[in-house]
Parts: structure tokens; C-alpha cells; sequence
């Protein structure tokens, strides 16, 4: 089924159309996951599906949280990285190289800061899967220079320390869990609503794409003041090959579209050392 994609004025609250959306998806699917942004949020939303007689169809998750509900249910039992993991993990790594092995980088906080967000984000497009890891034939990035390298080489060694530890970066179980849902949707996730995020990962856009083209539905509500991502959205899911439908909230969408043009072209994930190379990596994070 497409991705459904609509326009809304609601606010905080669930509008009177957006609970008619979700009593419509669990009608159909006997469940609904509706993820947003933060936890405080869902109680907003929670609270007014109560109101609305829906509440109890209805999983309540923020795009990590459901990601770690898959991974519990479909993945292979390693544990997820976390914030304070990471940057732990990488302090460690940090303090116990000598200079010389640091260089051109510096043994700073901020380096341990940049390690950590593109472990987080993009370590499978630079160290490999773990699959390709023990296989011995993950294609890695060439450097263009010697502080790129230098970075290339301490994220294969975190990669190296997290397979020994028998754990996982989340970007990576996105990956994965696309491909499981690829093969068998749960009742858990045929029918998905997105609300009031600004913030599209490429793993969550990976899971959404799994969703609706195998069996799934997909409804995405942005704020009318969200008009440019609507677009840039849409072309997202273009480029996974996902057909889609944009329309006002409480109307029949117009058009089924599918657009033919250049490939995903949203803003990537900034960095604060200059690494060309992570512009055309596997795994980018999409945001606005």
C-alpha cells in the first residue's frame, strides 16, 4: 500500500480527523503504532485517543523505542549501544592510544564526540554489517586524506570492540530489521502513523519503505508549516520505491504519485571535520 502523507492544522492534541485516521487504521489492522517524537508527546496523544474511545489499539512509540520493540521481537539477541556506551567506549579507545597513533587527530573531547555521532549513524558504511565483518568482504570507503583515514580506522576498531561485546549500533539494526520485515510483517507493524517529527533517519525511513511495500500501511501527518519537508519527504520514499499519496488531513487523497527523477537528494548529516567521503556512505541520517 502507499505511504500516505497529509497536512495538518492540529497542534499538540489530536485533532478530531487524526483520531478518525487511527479508529480507521485499527479498524483495518486490529492495531495501529503511532510514533512521535518524544515520550511526552505520546501521553498528550495517549491521553486524547482515550477520550476518543481508540486508546487501547494503539502502541505508543518513539522511532528508537520502536526500532528496540523489532529488534526484541525479529533481531538476534545483541544489545543495543547507548549514548553513554558509546562515548565511554570511545574515551576508552581514545585514552589508551599514544599520540602518534592519534594523529593528525587531536585527543580531545571533541574528537570523542565525532566518533561517537558517526558510529551512531554512519558505522556500517565505513567498518561494513557484522555479517561482512566476519566474513572478511565488506567494501570500505577509500579515505581522501589522512585524518579520514585515521577516522576509518578507529571506527572499525569500535566496530571490532562491539562485536566482541556482542552488541549493535541501532543504525545498523534498522538495516536489518528492514530486511526482516521484508520478508514478514507482524501484526505490530502493518499499520504505522508518523506525528509531529522533523526528524527522518535513514534507518526509520528504511523501516517505513519495508512497511508499506510489503503489505503495510504508512501514514505520515506533518504541520502545515512542514509544507518543504512534505516534498522532500515524498522524494524519499520515491527513491526506495515507494509509491505515495499527499493531501490535506480529512480529505480523500487526490493523487497516487510516484515521482520520476534524480535520486534522494536531502540534507545529510553534518559533520564537524571536513569528509567528503560520508556523502556517499550507505547509511546517511536524513534530517531538516
Amino acid at each position: 500500500m502507499p505511504v500516505r502523507i497529509y497536512t495538518t492544522n492540529a497542534g499538540t492534541d489530536l485533532s478530531d480527523a487524526e483520531s478518525a485516521l487511527l479508529a480507521d487504521l485499527i479498524a483495518r489492522h486490529g492495531r495501529a503504532v503511532l510514533l512521535a517524537p518524544t515520550f511526552a508527546e505520546l501521553d498528550l496523544c495517549r491521553h486524547d485517543a482515550a477520550e476518543a474511545g481508540i486508546s487501547l489499539g494503539i502502541d505508543y512509540k518513539t522511532p528508537a523505542s520502536w526500532l528496540r520493540s523489532l529488534w526484541e521481537l525479529l533481531g538476534d539477541g545483541r544489545g543495543f549501544v547507548d549514548n553513554l556506551q558509546r562515548q565511554m567506549l570511545f574515551s576508552d579507545m581514545i585514552a589508551r592510544r599514544d599520540d602518534a597513533d592519534l594523529q593528525p587527530l587531536s585527543r580531545s573531547q571533541g574528537t570523542v564526540r565525532m566518533l561517537a555521532r558517526m558510529a551512531r549513524d554512519v558505522l556500517p558504511g565505513v567498518a561494513g554489517t557484522t555479517a561482512e565483518r566476519c566474513g572478511g568482504n565488506n567494501c570500505q570507503p577509500e579515505p581522501k586524506s589522512d585524518a579520514e583515514a585515521r577516522v576509518f580506522e578507529l571506527l572499525r576498531a569500535y566496530a571490532g570492540g562491539l562485536d566482541r561485546r556482542d552488541m549493535v549500533e541501532p543504525c545498523e539494526a534498522a538495516d536489518i530489521m528492514a530486511g526482516a520485515l521484508a520478508d514478514s510483517l507482524p501484526a505490530c507493524a502493518r499499520a504505522v502513523c508518523v506525528r509531529g517529527t522533523t526528524s527522518f533517519t535513514h534507518g526509520l525511513l528504511e523501516l517505513l519503505s519495508a512497511v508499506a511495500n510489503n503489505g503495510g500501511e504508512v501514514v505520515v501527518l506533518l504541520a502545515r508549516e512542514q509544507a518543504a519537508m512534505r516534498e522532500e519527504l515524498a522524494t524519499a520514499f520515491d527513491a526506495r520505491g515507494v509509491l505515495f499519496e499527499i493531501a490535506p488531513l480529512g480529505r480523500t487523497p487526490s493523487r497516487l504519485v510516484s515521482l520520476a527523477g534524480p535520486p534522494l537528494s536531502l540534507p545529510l548529516l553534518r559533520s564537524p571535520a571536513p569528509m567528503p567521503v560520508l556523502m556517499s556512505m550507505r547509511t546517511p541520517s536524513i534530517s531538516w
